[in-house]
């Protein structure tokens, strides 16, 4: 079984920094997905990377909102983007977990 994730389920938090360019604001987030699939007991990742150049360094806090509970995020969750580098356009790996369900799984039934 694969765990469907929307990245809109996780909570990213970026200091006057929106996640969508529908926003006045720049820089925004941009990931290189709108969904990860997540192998059972498994790991599969997202990118992130901001829009454009920031005035100053942007902190970028990655955490769950919702959705499905067996899916956690093991890898770091703060993600620095600088103004005096070129790291701000360079994609950063967000990692996501799904631990295994303990749900039996009959072939052929709906």
């Amino acid at each position: 079984m694969k765990h469907r994730m929307a990245l809109a389920s996780l909570l990213l938090l970026l200091a006057g920094c929106p996640r969508s360019p529908d926003s006045l604001a720049t820089p925004y987030l941009v990931t290189n997905t709108n969904w990860v699939t997540i192998p059972e007991d498994g790991v599969a990742g997202f990118l992130v990377k901001l829009s454009s150049r920031p005035a100053s360094d942007v902190t970028v806090t990655i955490s769950r909102l919702g959705g499905d509970p067996d899916i956690t995020i093991p890898s770091d969750t703060v993600l620095t983007f600088g103004d005096l580098s070129l790291y701000w356009n360079r994609y950063q790996v967000v990692k996501l977990a799904a631990a295994p369900d303990n749900t039996l799984q009959v072939m052929g039934s709906s």
